[in-house]
């Protein structure tokens, strides 16, 4: 089959470069946001240099409606490890309890590491929260400005 080319006129603008859409790619942050309940109260732990790093686990399900029956459907419940830094890792432990519905704000990064008990490879996907708030749409909320003590 022959091949065709195409040629521009000079006085042509080069054509723009090609955006690519977002994906995930393994080591590589992709920014997003969760909205969903907390499984567990946050763990705060202290690195060796001394700032705060706290971990828990947010639910995450949603509900749709089914075009066949018109009733609402819950989706399947996704869990995801979240962690959050510093001051806000030290505001969350104070703040939220088991059960709080919060939205987050971050990103998302895989991990992958060797089972213990299989020796199989895993690849699980953790949150790291910039931002962490309540969410008001099943409650209200009244905002305190916390302050601390110089360390």
């Amino acid at each position: 089959m022959p091949r065709t080319t195409t040629t521009r006129p000079a006085s042509a603008k080069p054509e723009p470069a090609k955006q690519e859409t977002p994906q995930t790619i393994y080591g590589e942050k992709e920014p997003g946001s969760l909205n969903g309940n907390l499984t567990r109260e946050f763990d705060l732990r202290y690195t060796t240099s001394g700032r705060a790093v706290a971990n828990s686990s947010i639910a995450v399900n949603d509900r749709v409606r089914n075009d066949e029956t018109g009733k609402w459907e819950d989706t399947e419940t996704e869990f995801y490890e979240v962690t959050v830094w510093g001051t806000l890792a030290e505001n969350c432990v104070e703040v939220f309890a088991k059960g709080d519905r919060v939205v987050a704000i971050g990103y998302f990064q895989d991990e992958t590491y060797t089972s213990r008990q299989s020796g199989e490879i895993v690849t699980k996907t953790t949150f790291t929260a910039s931002d962490l708030g309540a969410s008001l749409l099943f409650k209200s909320l009244e905002i305190k400005r916390v302050t601390r003590a110089a360390k």
